[in-house]
């Protein structure tokens, strides 16, 4: 059976007679529409040729890609990747088409050009998680175990030239298996999909001999995976819709049911029961229920799962079984999960193409009794390719899988392995979570199993021991994630670079969070007006690090919390506070953090800011001395320099303000030569300013002499040396707001 043979036998097996009236319609058909009602009816190998004539007429890459998918179904990854790179190249935006050309490219180990495909369809269905999973897997290819040292694989003599899979321990050593084999030549090619006879299914015993299995299990179309337990004496099998009469869906489509039935004391098997949900509207198949028979688990496709088909499981409560539950997310993803089987240990073996492997199925294993910390682990090969590989079961480190690898030529085939040790390896993260200072471990902290591009992978809460568990795969790098009330959240990196190492440790410790906060209130000086929209940055000075970027609040408010401080240790911060209109302003906070709980940073600082516009005198809203020269110089003095540094200092901050400095001088003199020293001194000093790094543009220096006294001490008026003072003045006020 071929994978896409082994599709339509999970989803929607159909059975399509011969029509000998419907060659007359299909004289009225295009090649495409031929092709199209043949796809339908899954005749996949005759639709592939209509596609092909019709395509000699136009170079429609609509027809290539139902070419791609007309391969796909039959699981030829050579010629499907083929038409998929032709249909692509046309531009055909079909979403799946980019995942099916990715799958196509896995299965023929091109796994660089399946990575960037998967990428495509990424960006299309983002809310698809088997791209992520697909991509990290490539990328972690050598994560996967290859066991090929312990695990021995062998053709199994019984294989025909037909597709055989689907193996059963059958007493001791017997084996119950499907197969395609050639049964009657009356009704050969029956089959539409792939022009293949019906399954139906075979015994093989310890001499190898082969023979058809009994009347009653075996009909005239499928049958398919099977289960037995209660030694042998019960059997639920899966079958086409048919009993007595072929059943179809309301499309005209014949799914897949369960069927049950036991053996009679001479070794025949009485007529088989329905499994009370099955569905005419959707598959039930693959069955594998545990030995004691309690625990059912099938693969079905009906609504409300979680991708194209999904495991469920059923438990058997009095004398009959429950309905079906999904077996979750952990198991089941957007693919296809499919061919269960439980062993005696009650260790879950499936086929999925949704969890990450080298290509098509590969198969997985879960420990039924760890399911809440664990998850599928892949078998790794060689009991995985990359092609299709599914339907394994084991007894005592014995059993039998199928597969359509390359020796298989694109047929399944069963293989015997053998194993040194058990399948599953159960590769486990855990830890102690605790208290930095006291050692007490923290129950229900949160600890979050993160992927190393930040995706959380698990979630879990510590128990009362502060204890916490993770499944986890080899060959992976980590990142847990810790936080609980009260304190600090920290976390911790973990590389899983040891296949050999089952069990990785990680403590985690969290340092009690003080509530150590920092918080203001921006207002306007003078009027005690709070302002919103104020650009608040903090740099903490010990590590060069911004730990806050925020915007006040409608109340001029502001808050840090300090997450990364103790009891007893000593803050410093540089607090910038920056807003259009408003004179930005650079603090200094220094303090020792000797009790828990929020500083209010205006009990320490003036965090008030001022309003500014076109004429406003800086000099008189930051603390500006009068700046000094020597009788009749302008050069600049040092304490003139210290003055002159804070309008620099101004200037940075305020980098869209221009502005003028004004010197003015008092009447005493001639008015020409005030006006000649003042206008030197002003140059002198904006000179000063430009030499800082402010660009000369930004700052004009004029004299303006006795011209603008400010008080009634004009030439001829007697006057204090006070209220001279009061006129010799340097100005600094704003000529342009960008």
């Amino acid at each position: 059976m071929k994978r896409g043979n082994t599709f339509c036998w999970m989803l929607v097996i159909c059975v399509v007679p011969f029509y000998g009236n419907a060659q007359i319609g299909n004289l009225l058909k295009t090649n495409e529409e031929r092709g199209d009602q043949l796809f339908n009816e899954f005749a996949y190998v005759q639709a592939i040729d209509q596609y092909k004539i019709a395509l000699e007429k136009t170079d429609d890459p609509e027809i290539l890609l139902k070419i791609a998918d007309s391969y796909r179904k039959l699981n030829d990854p050579a010629n499907s990747s083929e038409w998929y790179a032709r249909a692509l190249d046309n531009e055909v935006m079909e979403p799946t088409a980019y995942l099916h050309y990715a799958e196509a490219l896995s299965s023929m180990q091109n796994y660089a050009e399946a990575k960037k495909w998967y990428g495509k369809y990424e960006t299309l269905a983002s809310e698809d998680n088997r791209p992520d999973t697909k991509i990290e897997t490539i990328e972690n290819l050598s994560g996967l175990d290859d066991r090929s040292g312990e695990i021995t694989i062998t053709f199994a003599d019984f294989n025909s030239g037909a597709s055989d899979f689907g193996p059963a321990f059958y007493g001791d050593d017997g084996v119950l298996f499907i197969s395609a084999r050639e049964q009657n030549k009356a009704l050969e090619n029956l089959f539409n999909w792939d022009e293949s006879e019906y399954l139906n299914v075979y015994m093989v015993d310890s001499s190898g001999t082969v023979e058809e299995f009994h009347k009653h299990i075996n009909s005239r179309y499928h049958e398919g995976p099977l289960t037995l337990y209660d030694s042998g004496r019960q059997m639920i099998f899966t079958r086409n819709d048919y009993l007595g009469s072929l059943g179809r869906s309301s499309e005209g489509i014949t799914k897949l049911k369960l069927y049950a039935s036991s053996s009679t004391t001479d070794g025949k098997w009485n007529k088989p029961l329905e499994f009370k949900y099955n569905s005419s509207e959707y598959s039930v198949g693959h069955p594998a229920v545990t030995q004691d028979g309690m625990l059912l688990i099938f693969a079905s496709d009906m609504p409300g799962g979680h991708g194209g088909t999904d495991l469920y499981w059923s438990e058997w409560v009095e004398g009959q079984w429950s309905e079906p539950v999904n077996m979750g997310k952990e198991i089941n993803t957007e693919g296809n999960e499919m061919f269960p089987f439980v062993s005696a240990e009650r260790h879950l073996f499936f086929a999925s193409d949704g969890h990450g492997g080298f290509g098509g199925l590969d198969q997985f294993g879960i420990d039924l009794a760890k399911m809440d910390r664990s998850i599928p682990m892949n078998l790794g090969r060689p009991l995985n390719s990359s092609l299709d590989d599914f339907g394994l079961i084991v007894r005592n480190n014995k059993g039998y899988f199928a597969t359509n690898r390359e020796d298989s030529k694109n047929n399944d085939d069963i293989y015997a392995f053998t194993s040194n040790g058990p399948l599953i390896r159960s590769y486990v993260l855990k830890g102690i979570i605790a208290d930095s200072d006291t050692g007490k471990p923290l129950a229900n902290a949160t600890v979050a199993l993160k992927t190393k591009d930040g995706n959380t992978v698990k979630e879990a809460r510590a128990n009362e021991n502060g204890e916490y568990f993770f499944a986890i795969e080899p060959g992976k790098r980590y990142t847990i994630d810790v936080s609980t009330e009260k304190y600090l959240a920290n976390q911790e990196e973990v590389d899983i670079n040891d296949k050999t190492r089952l069990e990785w440790t990680r403590d985690v410790t969290l340092k009690p969070d003080y509530g150590f906060n920092l918080a203001g209130t921006i207002k306007e000086r003078d009027t005690d007006t709070t302002i919103e929209g104020v650009r608040v940055t903090l740099i903490d000075n010990m590590t060069g690090n911004q730990v806050l970027n925020i915007i006040t609040d409608q109340d001029g408010e502001f808050i840090h919390s300090i997450e990364d401080r103790e009891l007893n240790d000593r803050i410093s911060y540089q607090i910038k506070l920056e807003r259009e209109g408003y004179l930005s302003k650079t603090l200094t906070y220094n303090a020792e953090l000797t009790r828990p709980g929020t500083a209010n940073l205006n009990e320490f600082l003036n965090i008030d800011m001022d309003k500014i516009d076109v004429g406003t005198d800086i000099g008189k809203l930051i603390d500006i001395q009068p700046i000094y020269f020597d009788l009749g110089k302008y050069n600049i003095r040092s304490d003139a320099a210290v003055e002159l540094d804070k309008i620099v200092q101004i200037m940075q901050e305020n980098p869209t303000i221009e502005i003028e400095l004004g010197s003015h001088t008092d009447s005493r003199g001639s008015a020409a030569s005030n006006e000649r020293l003042s206008d030197k001194r002003a140059r002198a000093s904006a000179d000063y300013i430009v030499s800082k790094g402010i660009d000369k543009s930004r700052i004009m220096g004029k004299g303006y002499g006795e011209s603008q006294l400010i008080n009634q001490c004009s030439d001829g008026v007697k006057c204090t040396e006070e209220e001279h003072q009061l006129n010799r003045r340097t100005e600094f006020r704003v000529t342009k707001i960008k």
